[in-house]
Formats: C-alpha cells, sequence, structure tokens
C-alpha cells in the first residue's frame, strides 16, 4: 500500500493527506461508507475531508472536533468530523496525515456509542500494526 494510490487518500491539500484506514482484514470501513452516501453527502463530507488536508485544522467544532480521553483513547483522543449526522472518526498520525478509520450514520441516536469510539481505536490500533502508520 502507497499513499499515492487514489483509493488510500481521501484527501490531499497544502497541510498534508487524509487517508482511509485499513483494518486487519485489509478492508477500508470509512471508506466503505463514504462511498455509500448519497451524492450530496459525499460532497459535503469530502469538503471537510479536503479543508483539513488544505489546512492542519477545521475550526468549527461542530465540524470537527476532538474526543478525547472520555472516548477510550489515552494518546491525544479521537476526532470526530460531523456534517448532519454522518460522522467520521480518526486520528493524526506523524508526516502530515489524518487517518480515518471508522465512519457512522446516526439519523436515529443523534450522538456516537461508545462501541462506534471503540472500532475507532480498534481501526487505527490494526492500522498502524499493519505498518501502514509509518510512512
Amino acid at each position: 500500500m502507497q499513499v499515492s494510490d487514489p483509493e488510500y487518500v481521501a484527501a490531499r491539500g497544502g497541510w498534508g493527506i487524509v487517508e482511509w484506514a485499513v483494518d486487519s482484514r485489509g478492508q477500508m470501513p470509512a471508506r466503505e461508507l463514504y462511498l455509500n452516501l448519497p451524492d450530496e453527502d459525499k460532497a459535503k463530507v469530502l469538503l471537510l475531508f479536503k479543508r483539513l488536508a488544505d489546512f492542519g485544522r477545521i475550526s468549527n467544532m461542530e465540524k470537527f472536533k476532538q474526543l478525547g480521553e472520555k472516548a477510550g483513547s489515552k494518546r491525544r483522543g479521537i476526532w470526530e468530523f460531523k456534517s448532519f449526522q454522518i460522522r467520521f472518526l480518526g486520528d493524526f498520525r506523524p508526516g502530515h496525515r489524518f487517518i480515518l478509520a471508522h465512519g457512522t450514520d446516526i439519523k436515529k441516536a443523534n450522538a456516537l456509542s461508545g462501541s462506534d469510539i471503540g472500532k475507532a481505536i480498534r481501526i487505527l490500533a490494526e492500522h498502524d500494526a499493519r505498518g501502514s502508520g509509518k510512512r
């Protein structure tokens, strides 16, 4: 797997790269959700990914925020992209990279579940263990 492969890159910009995490089975769960979204929702989410790739941050905390230790990560915490009820979870990695691990469309619950956060943490760990996190 190479970061230059388009299937692994969600967005590329002046700050760095937003890429899809690869789990232990070789799948990209966040990318799978993204590809199944309606085109209108894809466009909105992609704008958020591109903004992060361009600037390394998104100042609107409604659209991008750190979930912190309550999310179960003892490191820096899991970050959440939010576009209406669609959420994508991931974390920063060295080399100006943000890794998208898990996504969910939570129209009914209006909040992330602990299991969604746990999945994101697990997928990030699997991604790093595969060597993907060491580019």
